[in-house]
Formats: structure tokens, sequence, C-alpha cells
């Protein structure tokens, strides 16, 4: 796998493709020609025909590598991969972990300007930081959790004279309505934990 092929220096260039067209290639610290048996696959940002254009990439490498081409969108333009991505990514780093409710929504607003490794790295750090099952809005890195739009089920009243806690109360009378007195999933949706909720009901 060749990533971020485009990126690769001219003068450079000449050797890979010399590998391509005949299968041989020089071992680190060797002093002659091995025979290598591969498929390659290359991967890059760069739009290749304008480099080649430009001068910064070979036309004939180009050709080498343009066999089959496929096209991948960036992450904020095909939303319906973020959550088994992030899924699968969580769970290859600690399977006993979850996405909370409020964690998921962020997820699937947020632009993913870093595409996939920004995910990757995302729940990298959220299976480090999640002491519990639930991963909550506060382990996301800065970035996802100040992007993230205000939540529209849980918007407060324009009431100025209600406290805190009386926005509070509301909040969570709103999210045990809209999960049947669930509580577990109540705190999800408010991205808390079930025992922080729990502790607020005492409190009510």
């Amino acid at each position: 796998f060749l990533d971020e092929s485009g990126d690769m220096p001219v003068e450079l260039q000449p050797a890979l493709l010399r590998a391509i067209e005949t299968g041989r290639v020089v071992p680190v610290g060797g002093a002659s020609e091995e025979p290598a048996d591969f498929r390659l696959l290359a991967a890059t940002h760069v739009d290749l025909q304008q480099a080649v254009a430009a001068g910064k990439f070979r036309e004939d490498l180009y050709y080498r590598l343009n066999v089959i081409n496929l096209e991948l969108p960036p992450l904020r333009e095909r939303r319906e991969d973020i959550l088994p991505l992030a899924r699968h990514f969580l769970k290859h780093r600690d399977a006993s972990k979850r996405l909370s409710s409020a964690v998921a929504r962020m997820l699937q607003s947020y632009p993913w300007p870093g595409n996939v490794r920004e995910l990757s790295n995302a729940m990298e750090r959220v299976a480090v930081l999640a002491r519990n099952e639930l991963v909550m809005p506060e382990h996301l890195p800065p970035s996802i959790r100040h992007a993230a739009p205000a939540s529209e089920e849980f918007s407060l009243p324009d009431d100025p004279l209600q406290t805190l806690r009386e926005h509070e109360a509301i909040a969570i009378r709103k999210a045990l309505e809209q999960t049947h007195g669930n509580q577990t999933k109540a705190a999800e949706l408010l991205g808390i934990s079930r025992r922080t909720l729990i502790n607020k009901l005492k409190r009510l």
C-alpha cells in the first residue's frame, strides 16, 4: 500500500516505475536486485492528472498506477459511513465500550476535515478516556465537541427568570418522556451517565 503517492518526490518516481515494470527490487542493505511478487494499491489526495500537467508527477508512472481507479468521497459526503466506522474503530481498541446517543449525533454532524484518520484518532482517544462502558461527549476531542450544533430536542425556554436547575429539570423530564421512563436511554439522550441522571433525579 503506497499512501499519498501524489506527494512522492519526482526524483524517486523512476525507481518505483522500474520496480513495477520489472517486478524486481533491491532490498534495504542489499547489493543486487531480487524478484518481488506484489500487488500495488496507491492512494492520494492529489489530482494526479493535474500533477502530471504541472510536471510534478511522471506520466508513465501515472498510467502504471491508474489501472483500476476507485474514487472515495470525503467522509463528510458519506455520513452513513461515520457511525459504522466509529464503532469499528472503537471495537478494535476496546470492545466493551459503546457510543452514547449524544456522541453519535456529534460524530454525524461534524465535518471531518481529517477524514477517516481523524475519526480513527478520535475513537482511540475515547477508548482511553472513557472509564465506563458508555462513551460520553466529554470524552471526544474539543474540536468535535465545539463544532456540535445545539440540540434541538432539548432547547431551553426563553424565560430568563428560570434557574439553571429548572432548565435542567425540563430537559430531564423531556428525555424521560421520549424514552418512556427508561433511565439508561434518557441519560444517553442527555449526554450524561445513568448514575449522574439518578443523582440529578434525587435533587429534583
